[in-house]
């Protein structure tokens, strides 16, 4: 059972975990636009939500923190699970309230996006990327002069003896989401000029107060939950899984008979005596001269075969198949003496209950002797 108790809280207090943090973004944009927003079942015109929002002119979900339309469901509450660390039951509830609306997927290759005219003003939550490169003779857009020249070679090869000379520039281009869908069109066309806030509004979201407060309550619940995380791994609890202790552990109980104890708080209990506890050094020091005796015995043949088979059984009044080994290697031999320190030093500090703050177990009147 000794040796039970120190792999116990041996190996609880070095458990290692891992909790990712969710990251947030930037630069959300807060044009009002035409588009229409599915309303929120609590009303809040902030808070988690607002983390995602439906815009009914273009079938999408789009997700506040990523600036991304989202799949379909379940593939808005699996984006909410594994990117910013939702709990399952917090992501499904969220997506029920988008079950019913028609949603334009990017895994959905065969669903195509609603582009809007070049003219519409920029989409809400999505990024708005200034200095594109779009051609004069369809609505095709893009980052770079590459991407326009190879547009022009493949599209409208003949057509144009010198493309950098018609090619437009300086162009405010928005896309859906980033991964192989991704596609760029252009917005607010006409509308830089007699609008330059455009551009600010999106860029400048820093100060956007419906950001600014998701971002806040997002590292919010990271913090809280990281904390909570810490928490639960500082107090022992029984195994939810069969096969997470040996069943040794199992067998001397020390995981239930330490359960709802600080780990760490447990662990010093077992440790050594320091210089100053010499009343445990004493003890520990008794043990050490006792358990050497009564090997020598042993090694002596002072004690008889059958002796020797009951000493090493684990079960009162039930024999063992063999008898006690005592021919250890001398490193193997200190090392079980010092798990039988260990435990009377765990047994002296924890019997009142002021070490713990509880009491664990009582002594018998044979034992106080």
């Amino acid at each position: 059972m000794c040796i039970g108790l120190i792999q116990t809280v041996t190996a609880l207090s070095t458990h290692p975990y891992s909790l990712s943090a969710a990251t947030t973004s930037t630069s959300v944009p807060t044009v009002a636009t035409a588009t229409a927003t599915v309303t929120m079942q609590n009303g809040q015109e902030h808070g988690f939500d607002q983390m995602v929002q439906y815009i009914s002119e273009f079938e999408i979900a789009v997700c506040v923190a990523c600036r991304s339309a989202l799949n379909a469901p379940p593939g808005i509450s699996r984006h909410l699970v594994s990117t910013h660390s939702w709990t399952r039951k917090e992501a499904k509830a969220l997506e029920q309230q988008f079950i019913d609306q028609p949603i334009r997927s990017p895994n959905n290759i065969d669903e195509p996006w609603i582009i809007p005219d070049p003219e519409h003003p920029p989409i809400p939550y999505l990024n708005l990327y200034k200095g594109g490169f779009g051609c004069h003779l369809c609505n095709f857009v893009c980052q770079t002069k590459r991407s326009i020249r190879s547009h022009y070679s493949k599209c409208h090869r003949g057509e144009v003896e010198n493309p950098g000379q018609v090619w437009r520039t300086n162009l405010w281009m928005q896309r859906f989401n980033a991964g192989c869908r991704k596609q760029y069109f252009e917005v607010a066309r006409g509308h830089v000029t007699a609008n330059p806030a455009i551009a600010s509004s999106h860029n400048a979201a820093i100060t956007d107060s419906r950001t600014c407060d998701i971002r806040q309550q997002l590292q919010a619940q990271v913090q809280q939950r990281t904390a909570a995380v810490a928490r639960s791994l500082e107090v022992i609890q029984p195994p939810e899984i069969n096969t997470e202790v040996n069943p040794w552990l199992e067998r001397t109980g020390w995981a239930i008979h330490l359960q709802g104890q600080n780990r760490f708080e447990i662990s010093k209990m077992t440790e050594l005596p320091t210089k100053d506890e010499t009343i445990i050094q004493a003890i520990c020091d008794s043990l050490k001269r006792l358990i050497t005796s009564a090997r020598q015995s042993i090694e002596q043949n002072k004690v008889n075969h059958f002796d020797m088979i009951q000493i090493n059984s684990f079960h009162r009044h039930k024999l063992f198949s063999k008898p006690l080994k005592v021919h250890l290697a001398e490193q193997t031999f200190k090392q079980y003496t010092v798990v039988w320190q260990r435990l009377l030093c765990y047994v002296f500090r924890t019997n009142d209950g002021d070490a713990v703050g509880t009491l664990l177990y009582k002594l018998t009147v044979g034992q106080k002797k």
